[in-house]
């Protein structure tokens, strides 16, 4: 049975508070109620406040006084820390999103694909002409000497590759306003900006085609640019600054581990490399080349165009994001190897449940299961094996058998 109380309270504990909800003020109950109300309303929107607050300020990477004993060799070897102080995170990650936001994100990412497909085309190209040897240089990291493995014209996992380089045009292409984002020179913000005039230009149908060659033209121009960008330069390399955003795992706020991070820079790679190659030798020229025998004289041969442009931009010898990059996963995959990789199992607080890769289980019932497994196969040595009566087998001190070392031989009638 209800009855009417002066006080009520939300919570039973030992610090339990409670709040007024009739008096004998003389005060109406509706306008009890409502004045209740709008109590609970303000204290809501005070805490929606504060907890925005708090999640932007918990994903702004800070340096402190002792961030040595914070950070381990590989972030010292990344520099994340250093490049992204001061910065929200949550803003930066949501920049390289790879789902576009309107009509011209889409067709940007469209051409990203076109260009990527188009590129790895070209390496295919290459080796139905018979300019093979290009393909071992391509693959190689020195300035005198190609790779003894040429470069790949198959990957299965292209798609994803793809998809990291999505993310990086779409991140300078949101971000290089922003006074945290990407920084990009002169001449990339110079093609970028072409970029965008013609992406939101508005043409006729039957000029479409001509609008899209002429947008992934531009956007071959514009990561190239990228690629070509030294490290000696005032600003930060956007692919790498890009690379260090991806490095943050926003969802568990901590930097992603070398086994994790790795393949993110393989991606980077590949496409390096296969947009180099297009840059240099663009598909549409190379029915235009006639070989000439001064050719190998003069250096204008397909393969020493390529080679110029590889001793500067491709090499570990020189300072380029391909050098940074290529650096990077050697040592990520060699930290990779002393690595514990993610955690599957994890134990709860409460010491009643666990998870295995995300899955719930009862550890009461686990341990369970591991005593049954244990009594079916003590069953099966004793009966089955041992051709006992029982199912159980007395327990056997190791210790307190001692082996006759002259009784080396056995001699069975």
């Amino acid at each position: 049975m209800w009855k009417r109380q002066n006080v009520q309270t939300f919570f039973l504990s030992r610090f339990t508070k409670y709040f007024a909800v009739e008096g004998e003020t003389g005060v109406s109950h509706d306008v009890a109620i409502a004045s209740v109300a709008s109590s609970l309303k303000s204290i809501l929107e005070t805490e929606r406040v504060r907890d925005r607050k708090f999640n932007g300020q918990d994903h702004t990477i800070q340096l402190t006084q002792n961030r040595r004993t914070e950070s381990n060799p590989w972030l010292r070897r990344t520099g994340w820390i250093e490049i992204l102080e001061g910065k929200n995170m949550t803003t930066l990650i949501n920049y390289t999103s790879n789902k576009g936001s309107d009509i011209y994100e889409i067709s940007l990412m469209a051409s990203v694909k076109r260009v990527m497909e188009r590129c790895m085309n070209g390496v295919k190209d290459i080796e139905e002409r018979g300019w093979s040897k290009i393909r071992f240089w391509l693959q190689s990291i020195e300035t005198e000497s190609p790779d003894g493995r040429p470069f790949r014209m198959y990957y299965a996992d292209l798609a994803t590759y793809i998809n990291v380089w999505i993310e990086l045009v779409l991140f300078c292409w949101r971000s290089h306003d922003d006074p945290i984002g990407v920084e990009l020179d002169e001449s990339q913000t110079l093609i970028l900006g072409r970029l965008r005039n013609l992406t939101y230009d508005d043409r006729e149908e039957d000029t479409d085609k001509d609008i899209s060659d002429h947008i992934d033209r531009l956007l071959i121009e514009f990561c190239l640019s990228l690629i070509t960008h030294s490290d000696f330069k005032q600003r930060l390399s956007a692919i790498r600054y890009y690379a260090s955003v991806k490095g943050y795992n926003l969802s568990q706020g901590r930097w992603k581990s070398p086994g994790e991070y790795t393949p993110l820079l393989a991606a980077i790679q590949f496409g390096i490399r296969i947009v180099s190659l297009e840059g240099c030798l663009p598909m549409e020229d190379r029915d235009k080349y006639i070989y000439d025998e001064e050719h190998d004289q003069t250096g204008n041969t397909p393969l020493h165009i390529f080679r110029r442009f590889h001793s500067k931009w491709l090499v570990m010898s020189e300072p380029s994001p391909f050098a940074w990059v290529h650096g990077l996963i050697v040592y990520g995959r060699k930290a990779a190897e002393n690595d514990r990789g993610k955690r599957t199992v994890q134990i709860m607080d409460d010491g009643k449940w666990g998870t295995v890769s995300g899955r719930p289980f009862e550890l009461l019932k686990y341990k369970c299961m591991i005593e049954n497994a244990l009594h079916q196969a003590e069953r099966v040595l004793s009966r089955e094996l041992l051709f006992r009566g029982v199912d159980t087998i007395e327990d056997i001190n190791p210790y307190g058998i001692y082996d006759d070392e002259g009784m080396f031989l056995y001699i069975f009638d």
